[in-house]
């Protein structure tokens, strides 16, 4: 099952992809595929115990409104006991951080 994350920024859509994979190479995820004309990255979560790593999509979509929304999504199987949790508590700190990266001016 498929599962998303929306945060929406004041900002252009090239600062955000910047930013975006800028806060996915400090937090470590692997950086498969950047389209930047399309505005989207395809990144990867390392996964303990010799698990196949997680697919995360990172999309970068410009209401046209002076906002930009970033959309990270993955897909995550059914809750096990065993399995490790799925990836939202990184997802939210790539959110996070590629808002600080924002703020902060680095990327204007």
């Amino acid at each position: 099952m498929a599962q998303w994350r929306i945060q929406t920024l004041a900002y252009g859509a090239p600062q955000v992809l910047e930013a975006a994979l800028a806060a996915a190479a400090n937090l470590g995820f692997g950086i498969t595929q950047v389209d930047s004309s399309g505005g989207h990255l395809l990144l990867t979560l390392a996964r303990p115990f010799g698990m196949p790593s997680w697919p995360v999509e990172a999309a970068v979509i410009d209401s046209g409104l002076g906002s930009t929304s970033l959309r990270v999504s993955w897909d995550a199987p059914a809750t096990l006991p065993w399995l490790p949790p799925s990836p939202r508590r990184r997802v939210g700190r790539l959110q996070r951080l590629t808002d600080a990266y924002l703020q902060s001016g680095e990327f204007d």
